[in-house]
């Protein structure tokens, strides 16, 4: 056989055992797909979807699902979408693009929260033998809204949100989320940011193995509207209540435009706003600085505290 024919039989051989790859990738992946769903099912999820198509031939496997409902067993978090889709190329198993429709809903216990986005797009790397183990996760949108039915609309622009396995310890993620609310049309915009080490109680996995938030390492959370900025660092220990126990640094920087924002905003009673503003102007004379306030919180068992002056429950911590 002539060097051409030999080039074009070996063409033909590798074009072959290519197809037959995919198509085993994608009935590998199709099975693999519902096995999932029917052990969610088992575990007491509500778990379900219309149809499943998969395409992408050659190189990817595209899965694209329509009618999606997913549900925590306790009831706390339910949600639902008209379609998702699900890319990887066929010889990269352990990542994976997942994009979301523009319209979908969160039901909680608290209420319904409608989801409006442009360009939600998220990035899954998986680790492990099996490739079960979430390593990183980054998530984007150019713009992304929130509607509760039971609180104000809140726009984003400029989303992102990553998570990251430590090399330390399989249980230790690094988490960062930044974006940009938009105000008022005369408004400044609000930028917010935060990055932390989280600890679990085990690793993120793909079967939706339960796993709670114990420890928290916050480097630094800042909000910033207009002029003014706000900070927060501290470490934190969270029992199985979710509860906070830890010290909170807290630093402001022109206070009082934060203190007229949150007034403006609706976020605290007006009415209020200048003993709210009074009081923590006495505190930041006597820490030296009128202009800036620092203050050290602590935190035992979710209650707050300013010295021995009670502030109020902090903020609870349980993943759904």
């Amino acid at each position: 056989m002539r060097p051409m024919k030999w080039l074009a039989f070996a063409v033909v051989v590798l074009a072959l055992g290519w197809s037959a790859f995919w198509f085993l990738q994608v009935r590998w992946q199709r099975a693999a797909i519902e096995a999932w769903f029917d052990a969610r099912r088992a575990e007491g999820w509500q778990a379900s979807y219309e149809a499943l198509e998969m395409r992408g031939f050659p190189n990817r496997i595209d899965a694209t699902f329509t009618g999606l409902v997913l549900g925590d067993p306790e009831g706390r978090v339910t949600w639902e979408a008209p379609f998702a889709q699900v890319f990887r190329l066929a010889y990269r198993p352990g990542h994976v693009i997942v994009a979301w429709p523009e319209t979908q809903s969160v039901e909680t216990q608290a209420g319904r929260v409608a989801i409006e986005s442009a360009g939600l797009r998220g990035s899954l790397e998986l680790s492990g033998l099996t490739f079960d183990r979430v390593a990183r996760l980054v998530l984007e949108a150019e713009s992304l809204t929130l509607v509760p039915d039971f609180a104000d609309r809140l726009a984003l622009a400029e989303v992102h949100a990553a998570l990251a396995a430590t090399t330390d310890d399989p249980v230790r993620y690094r988490t960062a989320l930044s974006g940009v609310a938009a105000g008022d049309a005369e408004g400044d915009p609000e930028r917010a940011s935060l990055d932390a080490v989280v600890t679990l109680t085990a690793p993120i996995t793909t079967d939706g193995a339960r796993t709670d938030i114990t420890a928290v390492d916050l480097n630094l959370a800042e909000y910033v509207p207009g002029p003014a900025r706000l900070r927060l660092s501290g470490d934190f220990d969270v029992d199985g209540e979710g509860r906070l126990s830890g010290d909170l640094d807290l630093q402001a920087e022109e206070w009082r435009d934060l203190v007229a924002d949150a007034a403006d905003r609706g976020r605290i009673d007006p009415g209020i706003a200048e003993g709210i503003e009074d009081a923590i102007g006495f505190v930041a004379t006597l820490r030296g600085n009128p202009d800036t306030l620092d203050l050290g919180i602590r935190i035992d068992e979710g209650s707050m505290f300013l010295g021995p002056v009670p502030l109020g429950p902090a903020p609870r911590l349980r993943l759904p």
